[in-house]
């Protein structure tokens, strides 16, 4: 659902360029240029966003910042310059009522390519590209919707709102540093942290921080049904690393395992700091759930959940919920279990 979203949003995107594109050439009385624009702008869009989704998705690790946006740039560069020359061959020959061939071999489009708008058109096109790329480039390495945040100042002023903590915590992390050298312990986490946000993704988390072997999702409080995306998002990651297995045994030995914590409560959220700004939660519960994280009680290797959570969400079909006998009172857990595995 999420990633139909994303091709979705990269579809309008590139409806808007065509747009802006038929305001500023100010041409918008003649059909054909319009209609060219849209459509360039329309069918461009939605093939970056299949691109995007297929071809450029990270499988196993996290790209290199400057060569993913050349690379991207090139290939989308490419794919619309072609599109603009089958778009407007297929419009003007339609209006012109004349056959595509003849279009391509006439005066007019020999013209448009060494006299007229299409160097105009391909650098509109490349500042586009090169404009959305790099955003959504930064806006991936800050953290999805940060960037949005910042720019638009939502969180200028502190508010109060309501929001779904799941804290994933690597199993031995002490131990495990002590065997693997520096290098091979920070590829280790940045791994980890690479396949929790894979397998993640798809329901809508988003990475709030990275303290040691620990990383916090976050999520605004919604209906009872997307209020159980943090039980699905612990599961996704559980099933991104079991498919990451042999590459963790090549790579360092072992696969890594982890526990989940999830807790719900009112956070006070905010931007702090001038020559570095970001996004900071402040409240109990930040404090609570990492109490539920430190129960004797629960599974080393299971997901932990407040009774609080558990009173706003639906639980998934494929899940049953167990209280834990000697949780806090003020403050119950439930352990989750998931009936069907698909590992």
């Amino acid at each position: 659902m999420k990633r139909s979203a994303e091709v979705r949003n990269i579809t309008i995107l590139g409806f808007v360029a065509g747009l802006i594109y038929t305001l500023l050439a100010d041409d918008v009385s003649n059909p054909a240029p319009v209609l060219n624009a849209l459509l360039i702008g329309t069918i461009g869009g939605f093939m970056a966003g299949i691109i995007e989704l297929y071809l450029f998705q990270p499988r196993v690790s996290r790209p290199e910042f400057a060569r993913s946006v050349f690379l991207k740039v090139i290939v989308y560069f490419f794919m619309v310059s072609l599109l603009i020359l089958a778009v407007k061959g297929s419009v003007d020959s339609f209006f012109q009522d004349i056959s595509l061939l003849d279009y391509y071999t006439s005066q007019e489009f020999r013209y448009f390519l060494l006299q007229g708008e299409f160097r105009v058109i391909l650098l509109y096109a490349f500042a586009i590209i090169f404009l959305i790329i790099f955003s959504v480039q930064i806006n991936k390495y800050l953290g999805r919707g940060v960037l949005y945040n910042i720019i638009t100042g939502r969180y200028h002023s502190p508010r109060n709102e309501a929001r779904i903590l799941l804290l994933i915590d690597m199993k031995g992390s002490t131990s495990i540093a002590e065997k693997l050298d520096p290098v091979s312990y920070f590829m280790l986490l940045d791994k980890f942290y690479f396949d929790v946000f894979q397998g993640a993704r798809s329901f809508g988390g988003v990475v709030y921080r990275y303290v040691g072997d620990q990383v916090t999702l976050t999520w605004p409080v919604g209906n009872k049904s997307s209020n159980a995306n943090c039980i699905r998002a612990f599961f996704g990651i559980r099933h991104q690393i079991h498919t990451q297995r042999e590459a963790y045994l090549n790579q360092f030995g072992f696969v890594p395992d982890f526990k989940g914590t999830a807790h719900t409560g009112e956070l006070t959220t905010g931007e702090l700091g001038d020559l570095k700004s970001q996004i900071v939660y402040l409240g109990a519960p930040l404090l609570e759930v990492s109490h539920l994280e430190k129960l004797d009680d629960r599974k080393p290797d299971g997901l932990c959940i407040s009774g609080t959570l558990l009173e706003i969400l639906d639980l998934p079909a494929d899940t049953t919920a167990h209280l834990i006998e000697k949780s806090n009172t003020l403050l119950q857990s439930y352990e989750i279990a998931q009936e069907t595995t698909y590992l």
